[in-house]
């Protein structure tokens, strides 16, 4: 199939997300020995995917080391009349996991699993917090935090950056409970919540607080404008396919809690209208944290 040909257009390059300076060869639909490429079968699956699902848009989660074959195969729907099709089929390019120190390899069958990264996080995890919170929390908790935080920091480190840069994964930093990480989030969202957990229900706002009094502070304004782009940035994250603008904003978010937290206490406010006002600050930071750890597939921990 002719594909190199309408890759000359510029127009169709624009419109099908050829990236510039691509060389497009000629396709081989069927070897002479009758055997297909996976192009090939992907052009049918694919025309298979838009129309057993009515999808509008179709997103294929392909490393790098794919771009060839997936603009070959939206120029091939284009030629073959799916001009709808080729348009609206997506190449989210990803690229490749490092793990320093480990070799892998298909043909030698060398390789590292899923699940042994994810016991081995767990792990780690366990050993820290009966360092951290050995004290605090029963050994069942630990055993089931370990769990979800092992989960937690290997889902968030993927997504924590660029797609379409390499990711040196090591154990030491998606772990870290002090910085971009997952724990990290997940402490912030915890430490909220046992704010909030020891507020009497008497105490809760039944009106609308008076907001005014959160903009007086610095630290209290700064927040609340973070929380007021969520929205946004999730609106734009959906659009851009960047998850890591979600992950960006986190870590930014849940350092700005932390910081008002650390120097203007809730508990001990004396004035009932800013006690209000802050109880109000303090459930819409949950709310959005909670939202937002969700749509990573990150479980909120209410206590750590």
């Amino acid at each position: 199939l002719s594909v190199d040909k309408i890759a000359i257009d510029p127009e169709i390059r624009r419109k099908l997300r050829i990236p510039e300076g691509l060389e497009i060869p000629p396709l081989v639909i069927r070897r002479s020995d009758g055997t297909t490429l996976y192009v090939t079968r992907d052009i049918a699956y694919t025309i298979r995917k838009f129309r057993e699902s009515n999808a509008k848009k179709v997103i294929n989660v392909v490393a790098k080391e794919q771009l060839l074959p997936q603009a070959q195969l939206r120029l091939a729907l284009y030629s073959l009349g799916y001009t709808q099709y080729a348009e609206n089929l997506i190449h989210y390019v990803y690229e490749m996991v490092i793990l320093p120190g480990t070799k892998m390899s298909g043909r030698a069958g060398t390789y590292v699993s899923l699940d042994d990264i994810l016991k081995e996080l767990a792990a780690l995890s366990k050993a820290e917090l009966y360092r951290r919170y050995g004290q605090q929390l029963s050994k069942e908790e630990i055993e089931s935090y370990s769990q979800k935080i092992a989960v937690a920091a290997l889902r968030y480190s993927l997504v924590n950056v660029e797609p379409d840069k390499q990711l040196v994964f090591k154990e030491e930093d998606v772990l870290n409970f002090e910085r971009n990480s997952a724990p990290y989030l997940l402490y912030s969202y915890a430490r909220a919540y046992n704010v909030l957990k020891k507020i009497r229900e008497e105490e809760l706002p039944r009106e609308q607080a008076n907001y005014a009094k959160l903009v007086e502070d610095e630290t209290r304004y700064r927040l609340v404008k973070l929380l007021a782009k969520y929205p946004l940035v999730t609106k734009k994250a959906a659009e851009e396919l960047r998850i890591e603008y979600l992950t960006s904003y986190l870590w930014r978010l849940s350092q700005e809690f932390n910081q008002w937290y650390d120097r203007d206490p809730i508990l001990k406010e004396t004035d009932k209208e800013l006690f209000k006002a802050k109880i109000e600050l303090l459930i819409a930071f949950i709310y959005v944290m909670k939202n937002a750890l969700q749509l990573l597939g990150i479980e909120p921990l209410e206590r750590l």
